[in-house]
């Protein structure tokens, strides 16, 4: 090699990394070794986020792992997708940006039956408290309030921004009542803004007060075979006339988003929409773009909202959205419904959409019992309405569709349903019924041979174990 060839391979050498697999590992590594080989892994997401990988690359965290960080998705080329994913045994590495208050020491008492943290943990909570999961969600959840005066019952709680603490109504020291105590902070699970030709597959997120998945602009990118819990909750802002707005979705596609496939993860306990794509456009040279984006085999239960939708303003576009073969579970029953200003559970949630919109289909899912609605419609779509084919919708002698649509508006029951639906599309072809599940107490939402739907391709796992 000449002179001239070494120094430019030095100096490209000093920016990329080689292609190949990267290795994370929480409990045995270090950020100094090379993290080529499950020997010699890394120990951070931070050093991920800050690592410029080769289109192809994989980043392997190792299973039973656990990062209190948020990851920054990178990109790859689209024959070569950058892949995050995992290598070893045991469960899903997991991703919870979240803080644990679980030793007793953690905390102390401020007043009588009040308790506040310690210094070394109140410095830690620079951004809103969104939740407080006790016991993995097991024993309860807080509840949020916004003064101190407002704390009358049990698990009630104030995040103070200054100094930074909260202040939670407990009988006892509630890290001696608890294993587990965990602070969700507003902070993403994994952000994936601009990023393109990537594949996430195999990670767990969890206790992430903004979304699990977020971002805007992404492009040619897959989320599969992921787990996503007790997400949402956080302060984001104040409105102009003093209301305090909280959100929080499992995966969220923010503006435009195009090629995006989402399929086979579980989803579960999110204060808004498990799975979504919205967008608000700032002006007509960056209208939000929503193309091309598949949900299929998700499984979802205990989300305020198990899908939501909208894009605005009319100049926004949304054309090629599938929705299919997901399960949808008991929306609205999840942490965050009673303590929202706007309780609705809803599986379909679409608000003011009057984005111009084509091709948006659901097939083949099931709709099952909801606090509120199964299917929630604002606005009419235009040019074209959504298509509904072969779901199986049930709801018990609660509403099925509330209407927001000024020629239709009203609430409409089990018997009224077909015929909305009719005259909404008349190609429909509905199913309604109650589906029997394998075992629901074990979250196993596949059909029984005798259940409604059995046999016609419906659910995320339509398919009975023999």
């Amino acid at each position: 090699m000449n002179i001239k060839l070494m120094a430019l391979s030095c100096m490209m050498a000093s920016c990329f990394c080689a292609i190949g697999d990267y290795y994370v590992d929480s409990v045995n590594g270090d950020d100094n070794l090379d993290g080529r080989s499950p020997a010699t892994p890394w120990r951070t997401i931070g050093k991920v986020n800050q690592t410029t990988f080769q289109p192809g690359d994989r980043v392997l965290f190792k299973r039973g792992g656990l990062w209190r960080e948020t990851l920054y998705l990178r990109s790859g080329s689209e024959e070569k997708p950058l892949i995050y994913s995992h290598y070893g045994d045991g469960p899903l590495p997991l991703i919870q940006p979240s803080v644990s208050a679980s030793d007793p020491a953690d905390w102390k008492e401020a007043s009588p039956g009040i308790w506040t943290l310690d210094d070394k943990i109140a410095e830690r909570t620079t951004v809103d408290v969104g939740n407080i999961v006790f016991d993995h969600g097991a024993a309860t959840c807080g509840w949020k309030r916004w003064k101190a005066e407002d704390l009358k019952k049990d698990g009630e709680y104030v995040y103070l921004k200054a100094p930074h603490n909260i202040l939670l109504k407990y009988p006892e020291n509630p890290a001696k009542r608890h294993k587990s105590v965990e602070l969700v902070l507003r902070r993403f699970g994994a952000i994936h803004d601009n990023a393109h030709d990537v594949i996430v597959d195999g990670l767990a997120i969890r206790y992430a007060g903004c979304h699990g998945f977020g971002g805007s602009n992404a492009k040619r990118y897959t989320i599969r075979n992921c787990e996503i819990s007790y997400v949402g909750g956080a302060h984001q802002f104040t409105t102009q006339d003093g209301r305090n707005v909280r959100f929080g979705n499992g995966i969220e596609f923010w503006n435009s988003a195009s090629d995006c496939i989402v399929e086979n993860n579980r989803i579960w306990e999110i204060y808004d929409a498990a799975l979504t794509n919205q967008g608000r456009a700032p002006n007509q040279n960056s209208p939000s773009v929503e193309r091309n984006i598949t949900y299929r085999n998700n499984t979802v239960w205990n989300a305020e909202y198990s899908f939501e939708y909208w894009n605005n303003p009319d100049y926004s576009i949304t054309e090629n959205i599938l929705v299919e073969n997901n399960t949808f579970v008991d929306a609205g029953y999840g942490w965050a419904h009673a303590q929202r200003p706007d309780p609705n559970g809803a599986h379909i949630m679409t608000y003011n959409n009057i984005a111009q919109t084509k091709n948006f289909v659901f097939r083949n899912n099931i709709f099952y019992n909801s606090t509120e609605v199964c299917l929630r419609v604002f606005t009419e779509w235009k040019p074209d309405r959504p298509v509904f084919e072969n779901n199986l919708w049930e709801n018990g002698d609660k509403t099925f569709i509330r209407s927001e649509i000024q020629s239709k508006k009203g609430l409409l029951n089990k018997a009224a349903f077909n015929v909305f639906l009719k005259q909404w599309n008349p190609n429909c072809n509905e199913i309604t019924g109650v589906p029997r599940f394998v075992d629901a107490s074990r979250r196993d939402y596949r059909l029984t041979l005798d259940s409604v739907g059995y046999g016609k391709n419906i659910g995320a796992n339509s398919v009975v174990a023999p």
